[in-house]
């Protein structure tokens, strides 16, 4: 996992005082319990009659299910619902930066944490402000990235203090790498 990390640190344009590495390797441990929980996670809310469905989750959903084995075609079109792989990133969120590939392709841990990234550079990072702490910035990226905006008042607090855990435990880095 950390090698994985490595290839994609550099392009993360965040803050100066923010250790690269660690904040990656703390969102996985968070999303995916330590990196070892890579499955397909169904959100429902993205799923027909879920808060967020529209006309383009449809659009989504109806293209991987014609690409799809006709026994397949129903789980290939909720697989647009899901977040997916090591950083559990929503397949919609990495559609609309620009992943054309399947839902079940993020699942690579290379190809999540590229979309990651553009999702942190694209949507988070333009907005973070001046001065910062790491911590802060940890802060304000973690809810960004698990609640879509950190400029908000829904702070998910917990979420948030996970991240910043992981951030600060020096055993972060040693329990991913033994996962490579």
């Amino acid at each position: 996992m950390l090698k994985v990390i490595a290839r994609h640190e550099a392009d993360l344009q965040a803050p100066s005082v923010l250790d690269r590495t660690r904040f990656l390797a703390a969102l996985a441990t968070v999303e995916s319990s330590g990196g070892r929980n890579w499955q397909p996670n169904f959100e429902a809310g993205f799923w027909e009659g879920g808060l967020y469905w529209n006309v383009a989750l449809a659009a989504y959903r109806d293209r991987w299910r014609k690409a799809a084995d006709p026994e397949m075609a129903e789980w290939c079109g909720k697989a647009i619902a899901c977040s997916w792989g090591p950083w559990q990133l929503l397949y919609v969120t990495a559609a609309e930066l620009g992943y054309e590939g399947p839902p079940w392709g993020l699942s690579d841990a290379d190809v999540c944490l590229k979309w990651v990234v553009a999702l942190i550079n694209k949507r988070l990072v333009p907005r973070l402000q001046a001065p910062l702490t790491d911590l802060g910035a940890v802060g304000m990226l973690a809810d960004g990235y698990n609640s879509g905006t950190f400029l908000d008042t829904h702070v998910p607090f917990a979420y948030v203090q996970k991240v910043r855990a992981a951030y600060l435990d020096p055993g972060t880095l040693s329990r991913l790498s033994s996962l490579e």
